[in-house]
């Protein structure tokens, strides 16, 4: 079983933590969707259930960028300028962005003096007193990686999209299977 990356194949450990961390990005996105024009109670049980999975998640998350890290990129195949220039800059700006994520996120609600609550199981208490400059610049950051996410992840499709039908080069799959 190919664990670990090859010059040209992802590993099994790269091929799940992408998919496990784009479900839980796509997941965390729909529920931020639901903590705005709702109830109170609504928009309360959305934001405790982003925070709880936000939580969850910052593991698979934090493993996703340092294994990219570590593992390194792949080689892409000939194309023009631009596209060569997508191809290597939104999966890079994908992973800056979750970077940005997972710590703008937990730094929301601890600068706002609460602790992290995980589905009532457990409880990551603040390290921090609350602090009204820190909580803006957080929220700031949070939503300014989000709304980056969103348009990079639709690059990304559709650039993977390209790979599958058009081009029909080999790129796409290797994010579903290891080649031998």
């Amino acid at each position: 079983m190919q664990l670990n990356d090859t010059k040209n194949s992802f590993g099994w450990v790269s091929i799940a933590l992408h998919w496990v961390v784009a479900g839980f990005i796509i997941a965390l996105y729909i529920i931020s969707q639901g903590m705005d024009g709702g109830t109170e109670d609504e928009e309360r049980a959305a934001r405790l259930l982003h925070v709880s999975i936000g939580a969850i998640g910052f593991i698979f998350i934090a493993a996703r960028v340092f294994w990219r890290i570590k593992q390194g990129e792949k080689p892409l195949p000939p194309a023009s300028l631009i596209i060569t220039i997508l191809s290597r800059w939104v999966p890079r700006l994908l992973l800056v962005s979750v970077t940005f994520l997972i710590i703008s996120g937990p730094l929301q609600v601890w600068s706002n003096g609460y602790d992290i609550r995980v589905f009532d199981w457990f409880v990551i208490p603040t390290p921090m007193a609350k602090t009204e400059w820190l909580h803006e610049f957080a929220e700031e950051v949070h939503e300014i990686s989000s709304t980056a996410i969103f348009y990079l992840f639709i690059l990304h499709v559709l650039g993977g999209l390209k790979h599958l039908f058009i081009d029909k080069d080999g790129i796409m799959q290797r994010m579903l299977y290891p080649k031998k």
